[in-house]
């Protein structure tokens, strides 16, 4: 299931193209790029792993996505994400009880095709770089619904109105 060192994505776990798979109780540092990396993924379900040392942590591409309570331990660089979500199909990601510690943004929404949606919950995030990052990087605002989340640190939120963030 992972991707081999001399590709271009350099990340521990690479799922592509795959429905209902579970990566779970992993621990992955020091990676050239994120912990865990995704495709067009169907239902598949990311929880207990912990991540540490890389540029970034999970990009859950695909639709149907859980991640639950994993832990991002710090990202390498103030551009680092913890947990990008890029919706392609009709179902729900739902990212909820993650505890990330990083240098970058904490929860970004990229894109939705499809008409998918996106729910961020009761996730921790505390931000340890200069203060142009941000907790929260919403590109997209269709379909997006954050709730419950813990904000620490010295940052920004994302610019613009949020029609259905609630803190």
């Amino acid at each position: 299931m992972g991707l081999p060192l001399n590709s271009s994505e350099r990340c521990a776990i690479g799922m592509q193209q795959d429905t209902s798979c579970v990566a779970e109780y992993n621990v992955m540092s020091g990676l050239d790029h994120a912990g865990i990396d995704t495709y067009y993924n169907v239902n598949d379900t990311l929880r207990y792993n912990t991540i540490s040392a890389t540029p970034s942590a999970m990009y859950l591409n695909g639709t149907g996505w859980v991640a639950h309570n994993n832990t991002v331990l710090s990202t390498t660089t103030t551009t680092g994400i913890g947990i990008r979500v890029d919706i392609h199909g009709s179902g729900q990601t739902h990212a909820h009880h993650n505890t990330m510690t990083l240098g970058g943004s904490g929860q970004v929404f990229g894109s939705t095709g499809g008409g998918g949606t996106a729910l961020f919950e009761n996730n921790t995030i505390t931000l340890t770089g200069p203060t142009n990052t941000r907790f929260d990087d919403f590109q997209v605002f269709t379909g997006l619904t954050t709730i419950n989340n813990a904000f620490f640190g010295i940052a920004q939120f994302n610019k613009g109105l949020w029609p259905n963030e609630v803190l």
